[in-house]
């Protein structure tokens, strides 16, 4: 596969950026807030000049204030539940250092005169494609700075090896509108709260 189709498929895998995410489905019987982990919902209303009014309340999402992130429970490192920040896609087989071993991200850039916020977290499977043992895990990074295309490096194999530059300029092309970040240390499960499932079937 060539190098420009390979990244079109990588860019059109990439899950978009946490943001404010929509809660579970069903219907909510109740809510409530605990020390750290926070529930919040968003309210909207629509008008007309005529005086038709539509409000809605999104579903209830969990906030975690120590991370400052929304959070999700889904199975961590350890097999318990947590509640984790967003999941997000690494850019496959590209990586940040000569040994091939830490992970890079694509963020967009911000448009319109937007703010740029990079992830503090992000969360992606514990298990490489194709890797067995730890299927439906995931495992929580801390993200680092900006990196440029022409210091990332591939595995292939003959092992890991610096892009070359042919590659190098077809990439700065297709990745004109991300920037390029490298995660950081692999945060502990522990450092996330547990979440306990309580579903049962109501007649």
């Amino acid at each position: 596969m060539s190098s420009k189709l390979w990244a079109t498929v990588v860019l059109s895998m990439l899950s978009c950026q946490p943001g404010e995410p929509s809660g579970p489905g069903g219907t909510v019987l109740a809510t409530q807030s605990g020390t750290r982990i926070k529930v919040r919902r968003a309210a909207s209303s629509l008008s007309t000049p005529d005086g038709a009014r539509i409000e809605t309340l999104s579903a209830p999402t969990f906030f975690d204030t120590k991370h400052g992130a929304y959070c999700f429970p889904m199975k961590a490192e350890d097999g318990k539940t947590r509640c984790l920040p967003g999941t997000v896609s690494p850019l496959l087989n590209h990586f940040w250092d000569r040994n091939c071993t830490v992970q890079i991200l694509l963020v967009a850039r911000p448009t319109c005169g937007d703010t740029q916020t990079d992830p503090y977290l992000v969360t992606i499977p514990a298990a490489a494609p194709g890797e067995c043992g730890t299927g439906g895990q995931f495992a929580v990074y801390e993200v680092g700075g900006e990196v440029g295309i022409d210091g990332l490096y591939t595995k292939g194999p003959m092992g890991c090896a610096l892009l070359d530059q042919a590659t190098v300029k077809i990439y700065q092309e297709i990745y004109k509108p991300y920037r390029i970040i490298h995660f950081r240390e692999k945060r502990s499960p522990a450092d996330f709260v547990l979440v306990t499932d309580e579903t049962s079937q109501v007649q």
